[in-house]
């Protein structure tokens, strides 16, 4: 088309049409590319909505009928930094096992969450006793 305005239009016409052109190819593979991820991303996020759900529910049953029976709870920083990064190691043991490519697999997507429990608790072991929550929550947020 570029080509096209070039040789039928006036060289300022053909200057605007070929802007023209070219804003629209670049828009279009814009769009190709936010739609490319919007569809790659959507079950990684989904999943990491549901454990972030179900990791907040667990909190809320372990410290009151388990931990704090008397009164008390898990500070802020647990759901705020510390749910999340056991979620990305999850996601990101399922990633890397391969639990996302098609066609699904159970066994890649219980390998990475094998690899990434074991990856949490390898660092969890590794931490202060101030940082250190409780690995029973670990274990049954993997389940």
């Amino acid at each position: 088309m570029v080509i096209f305005a070039r040789k039928h239009f006036s060289q300022q016409n053909a200057a605007t049409f070929s802007f023209l052109i070219n804003m629209a190819i670049y828009l279009r593979a814009g769009l190709a590319i936010v739609r490319r991820f919007a569809v790659n991303a959507a079950l990684p996020l989904f999943d990491a909505a549901v454990l972030f759900g179900g990791m907040y529910f667990l909190k809320n049953y372990w410290e009151h009928n388990q931990i704090y029976v008397q009164g008390g709870a898990y500070p802020a920083l647990f759901m705020q930094v510390v749910v999340p990064s056991y979620i990305v190691f999850w996601l990101g043991g399922v990633y890397y096992s391969g639990g996302y490519d098609k066609p699904v697999h159970i066994s890649r997507i219980v390998r990475g969450i094998a690899v990434g429990t074991l990856l949490i608790l390898v660092g969890y072991a590794l931490l202060n006793e101030d940082y250190r929550f409780s690995r029973a929550l670990i274990l049954l947020g993997a389940a």
